[in-house]
């Protein structure tokens, strides 16, 4: 009787380990992800810098060719 309540009460403390342990572990990956998602938002941030400056140099480039076109109207 008393090999067994010594077996149980290691096998709960073995239990109690585990479980901190997952506790633990639980809370890096609550961090991780924490970290990974704010990395995802800058670079997202940053994405949507590079199209307005993209769309930018678009406008920009087919306003360039419009005025190239009106010089060669003008002087043909």
């Amino acid at each position: 009787m008393r090999r067994e309540k010594k077996r149980m009460l290691l096998d709960v403390a073995t239990l109690e380990d585990q479980a901190a342990q997952l506790a633990y572990r639980t809370a890096n990956l609550g961090r991780i992800v924490s970290t990974l998602s704010e990395e995802i938002r800058r670079k997202d941030e940053h994405i949507a810098q590079l199209a307005s400056a993209v769309r930018q140099r678009e406008k920009m480039i087919d306003a360039m060719q419009c005025a190239a076109s009106l010089i060669q109207l003008r002087y043909s």
